[in-house]
């Protein structure tokens, strides 16, 4: 209860392979973490990578192997995962990197309570778009009651640009493909690095948006039944940053209890170079923020 950090725990190891990118959720009922993560294979060209997962104890106990979540010839990267309470299971989402280079995505269901692997459906695929970088969030609101997952990501394409879109999804699945694809934002602008977390009354999303010159956290509000809500734009979250990244740090979006969300996002300066960690407060209720942008960290001049 005062932040005082514990004593660090091995998740997971394998000699001459690289382990990264760590997604957790966290499952009141069985009182766990589902740890995944990005395992490179360096000996294998075509298939090279694959999601792979750990159900660990509150106190950094192991409570099953390592197992594979991902199936199939591709590079298997970025996870994200989200608990459902309602069915006692989680949901990671991930990308695939094909060997023909197509870029899509796909969601797996895993049991809780020992880790078996259920259904797993494909989220979007086609020929003109690239799509990566998932966030998935769950709300047991959905769908009437039934729960139901969001999960937004970043598409791309060579002639179009990039943009962010979300679907919802039932918790079994059942009409993810078939569902349409939403768009977050009718700004017109890049957008890029998603992230989404659920509230009381639905979901926030946050990304990082490039508007010609300057780049700028945006936000938009989403129902618990997938209709965004406020201006089709979004609303701005943090100030301008006039110096960034191609493809910025993805912005944290985490749900306070108290009708707001905490958003976070690695803030750049220009001359001196400085890389802070800033965030405020976002109401659950209307298009803004509340309070003053803060710093939580003090960035390295290089």
């Amino acid at each position: 209860p005062d932040g005082t950090l514990r004593d660090s725990f091995n998740v997971a190891n394998a000699a001459g392979e690289i382990l990264e990118g760590p997604a957790i959720a966290y499952c009141p009922p069985h009182d766990q973490y589902l740890v995944g993560y990005t395992n490179w294979y360096e000996a294998n060209v075509n298939d090279n990578a694959d999601v792979q997962a750990r159900r660990v104890a509150w106190d950094g106990g192991w409570m099953s192997d390592v197992f594979t979540v991902t199936p199939g010839t591709a590079e298997h990267i970025h996870p994200s995962i989200a608990f459902n309470i309602q069915a006692d299971e989680y949901l990671v989402t991930y990308s695939n990197q094909w060997p023909g280079d197509d870029l899509d995505l796909y969601a797996q269901r895993i049991r809780a309570s020992d880790g078996a692997l259920l259904s797993w459906n494909a989220v979007a695929s086609d020929a003109v778009w690239s799509r990566v970088f998932s966030k998935v969030a769950y709300h047991p609101g959905a769908y009437g009651g039934a729960g139901g997952y969001l999960i937004v990501y970043q598409t791309w394409s060579s002639t179009l640009g990039t943009s962010v879109r979300y679907k919802m999804t039932r918790s079994d699945l059942s009409d993810l493909f078939t569902n349409p694809e939403l768009e977050v934002s009718g700004s017109g602008n890049l957008l890029y690095t998603p992230n989404v977390d659920a509230g009381e009354d639905g979901f926030l999303i946050a990304w990082w948006e490039y508007t010609g010159a300057d780049y700028q956290v945006m936000a938009r509000r989403i129902d618990v039944n997938g209709n965004a809500l406020g201006n089709a734009a979004g609303f701005p979250v943090s100030g301008v940053n006039s110096q960034m990244s191609i493809e910025p740090q993805r912005p944290a979006v985490a749900y306070t209890h108290r009708q707001s969300f905490l958003v976070l996002w690695n803030h750049e300066n220009t001359m001196p170079v400085l890389d802070d960690i800033h965030g405020v407060l976002v109401s659950e209720e209307w298009d803004g923020t509340i309070g003053d942008e803060i710093e939580l960290s003090e960035g390295v001049e290089f």
